[in-house]
């Protein structure tokens, strides 16, 4: 109201600004002027709070964030009914997938308030300034973020109530909560300085355009395709720009998580740079290029010094050089750190057959040895007769068992795998055992096993006597085999061992050329379903030694 002297005052007589009467011109009140008696540091930080507290509500509702968390969720249940035999490594992979979805929702929802504080933000409302609101938004989406990580988190938890085996370093348990955060911090660095609704204009133009790729990806041209894949490569590889990547391993979980950390302070410092003050952002600007910087350094560090084909010593997996090994009944195995239980799995498998075996082929006895899909582990001071069994596993049926039978009989009788060496053992009588012990399998139908057998006998070059000889030897009682195996090993067991004296000692008839192979037709005739052409190597490559 206007007084006789022409003073303009607030209600109830109060002066100019809210201030007493005559006061003359004051400071507006503020937000922390309720809290009579605080200093100005705690009047900032309660408005802080209660500011990122006000945006973490807002975002709780948004659209975008509610579809990205169903998703989520959906995603972390399928996980579960996967048929493989579950992991911590897989709880680890499930985790940081559930993470870039509630990143990407994110991504979306904190653009609204971003825009908010970059267009409406210049007047000071409170003790914040421009800069403090800003990341105040952001630390209302961390917390919604994080909120979410650790709900998708316990939901996995719930799902795997019983111990998981396998092994991930402590930091691994971070690094979700931290994967989180990359959707906010880009979306506010690119609110900041385009001052526009840049991310919802990705998300608008990306994903509808790479769902109608995936759909009509049989019809599109090979252009198409290199421009999407290339697309979604660089996608991935700013998310993890690591080859090589494991959970358990403790320097590979320390660079990853080096790598995002600086990855999100330096988009925070970029989006300051843009919303602070001039004198600031400078300072800002060379902050955000420096720990850019750093993450692209950690990035091309971790990807030079750890690829494919380098081997990661014990000492990175065990903190020791020696390898933690264990022995039942004369065989070694030799698991990765958190995967002991399965130990006596595998020797379920591989006890009964190798137990049959003469005491002359003690020798020959392979070592289990357990590497990784995610890395090469090194095999440094172990024999080269090993069966290399790997830290995935399906739970339906019996493939995993006749994986492992298959690797012990190629080592237990010294043939080469396929990929390491395209040679010939036809007429070789420790062809057919090996083919033989390679379908052992009790718990397996006898389609399976002789499905197995068959495909093992294809892939070094068989004539069609072998594979007449191979159909019987399968239909003989495993004890008379092995019976034969106990007094004739040294001869039979060599690359010496003929096919003719093996069948004499089993009294097969002898049927089919020993120098043709077998056609097509006579593996319908023998072993029905079985595609060689797909399975069968060269017929023209070198003797098996």
């Amino acid at each position: 109201m206007r007084t006789m002297s022409g003073a303009v005052t607030g209600r109830g007589g109060e002066g100019p600004g809210g201030g007493p009467p005559g006061a003359g011109p004051g400071r507006p009140r503020t937000a922390a002027a309720g809290s009579r008696g605080s200093g100005p540091l705690t009047g900032r930080a309660l408005t802080f709070g209660r500011l990122s507290w006000f945006t973490a509500l807002r975002l709780l509702v948004n659209p975008f964030l509610l579809v990205a968390g169903a998703l989520a969720v959906l995603m972390t249940l399928s996980t579960a009914n996967q048929p493989l035999v579950h992991t911590r490594s897989d709880l680890y992979e499930s985790a940081m997938t559930s993470a870039l979805i509630v990143a990407l929702g994110l991504f979306a929802a904190v653009t609204f308030p971003a825009i908010r504080e970059v267009r409406y933000g210049r007047s000071p409302v409170g003790p914040l300034g421009r800069a403090g609101r800003f990341l105040a938004v952001g630390a209302g989406a961390a917390l919604v973020g994080w909120a979410c990580v650790a709900a998708l988190l316990a939901l996995d938890a719930w799902q795997y109530a019983e111990p998981l085996p396998g092994l991930v370093h402590p930091l691994s348990h971070l690094t979700p909560f931290v994967v989180v955060l990359v959707g906010p911090a880009g979306a506010m660095a690119l609110v900041a300085w385009t001052r526009s609704y840049t991310p919802l204009l990705l998300i608008a133009l990306v994903v509808p355009t790479y769902g109608l790729y995936t759909i009509t990806a049989f019809d599109t041209t090979q252009s198409v395709d290199r421009v999407v894949a290339r697309v979604q490569s660089l996608t991935l590889m700013a998310v993890d720009p690591f080859p090589v990547h494991s959970p358990g391993v403790p320097v590979l979980v320390q660079l990853y998580a080096a790598y995002l950390g600086l990855a999100v302070l330096g988009m925070v410092a970029l989006a300051l740079a843009a919303t602070g003050r001039r004198a600031s952002r400078a300072a800002a600007l060379g902050t955000a290029l420096v720990l850019l910087a750093g993450a692209g350094g950690t990035a091309a560090h971790g990807a030079t010094a750890y690829t494919w084909g380098v081997p990661v010593s014990d000492r990175l997996l065990y903190g020791a050089d020696t390898v933690s090994c264990r022995t039942r009944e004369g065989v070694t195995y030799c698991p990765m750190p958190g995967y002991e239980p399965w130990v006596e799995q595998w020797h379920a498998v591989l006890g009964p057959v190798l137990t049959a075996l003469p005491e002359a082929a003690a020798d020959d006895m392979p070592v289990v040895w357990q590497d990784s899909t995610r890395f090469d582990r090194d095999p440094a001071g172990l024999p080269r007769s090993r069966v290399v069994v790997y830290d995935v596993r399906f739970t339906d049926g019996p493939w995993w068992r006749l994986d492992i039978l298959d690797g012990t009989a190629r080592a237990v009788f010294g043939l080469a795998p396929l990929w390491e060496s395209l040679c010939r053992a036809d007429g070789q009588s420790r062809l057919l055992l090996a083919a033989w012990m390679a379908g052992l399998d009790p718990q397996s139908g006898d389609g399976d096993r002789r499905s197995r057998s068959g495909v093992f006998l294809g892939e070094y070059s068989p004539s069609q006597q072998d594979l007449e000889v191979l159909h019987v030897l399968l239909e003989l009682p495993e004890e008379r085999v092995f019976e034969v195996l106990r007094d004739h090993w040294e001869e039979l067991s060599s690359p010496r061992g003929r096919t003719e004296e093996l069948a004499g000692l089993l009294g097969i008839p002898l049927r089919g050329s020993p120098h043709e192979g077998p056609a097509q037709r006579d593996w319908e005739r023998l072993f029905a379903g079985t595609d060689m052409a797909y399975h069968a190597s060269p017929a023209s490559g070198p003797v098996c030694a």
